[in-house]
């Protein structure tokens, strides 16, 4: 599903240097849930950026179903992206002027390849009957708490039924019932849509939730 080769990357910020990140070489099943972890602030978030294509690295390669997205321009990386990858990010980025209803059909706002249908409609329904966000879809984010933010953007990362999901400590604001409600989402979703995931997650208590373990230290050769 994912291969990585001979990466290299630096954010490039005046009067001081980033850690590099290096990885060498990085292979990641399909249909499997990979949990990532490591260290705060050791690069667990720029790689799933690298792997989106949201950042290009210095050097190396990424390739996802045999497509080598560092190879792409920016408007071809960002069409990949939107097509085939949900994203759940930490910092949630939902709109401030949207109510939470569209905030999660965002994609089919900006991306001219998407047509909203009747499956789509059905798909938010259940995403947000299951994860109780029903109630919420006429508030704005700025109503909303942290978790139920985290839990908008996991039904915005599914509706579009992408083939890989990232995601960024989607679980981390979450209670125990709520946590175990967005495992058994991914689990099912993981498992119908014969998709892939690969999750940042620092709770060793779900650990053995997941098929694949990869720690970031392990991987980087700084």
């Amino acid at each position: 599903m994912i291969h990585i080769e001979n990466l290299t990357f630096q954010y490039k910020v005046r009067n001081r240097t980033t850690p590099t990140i290096r990885i060498p070489a990085l292979r990641i099943q399909k249909h499997r849930k990979t949990m990532l972890s490591g260290k705060s602030g050791c690069g667990k978030t720029t790689l799933l950026n690298l792997m989106t294509g949201i950042l290009r690295p210095q050097s190396g390669s990424i390739h996802i179903d045999n497509q080598n997205i560092t190879g792409m321009s920016d408007a071809a990386r960002r069409l990949y992206r939107l097509n085939h990858i949900g994203y759940v990010l930490q910092e949630f980025s939902l709109i401030p002027h949207l109510k939470l209803r569209d905030n999660i059909k965002l994609p089919f706002y900006i991306n001219p390849d998407f047509k909203w249908k009747r499956e789509h409609q059905d798909m938010l329904h259940k995403l947000t009957q299951r994860l109780r966000m029903e109630p919420l879809l006429k508030k704005y984010p700025t109503q909303l708490s942290v978790g139920e933010k985290q839990r908008a953007c996991l039904c915005r990362a599914l509706i579009t039924s992408p083939t890989l999901i990232l995601a960024d400590e989607p679980t981390a604001n979450l209670d125990e019932e709520n946590r175990d409600e967005v495992l058994h989402i991914l689990d099912d979703y993981i498992h119908t849509e014969q998709a892939t995931l690969i999750m940042v997650c620092h709770d060793k208590s779900i650990q053995n939730w997941f098929d694949d373990h990869i720690s970031f230290k392990d991987i980087n050769h700084v």
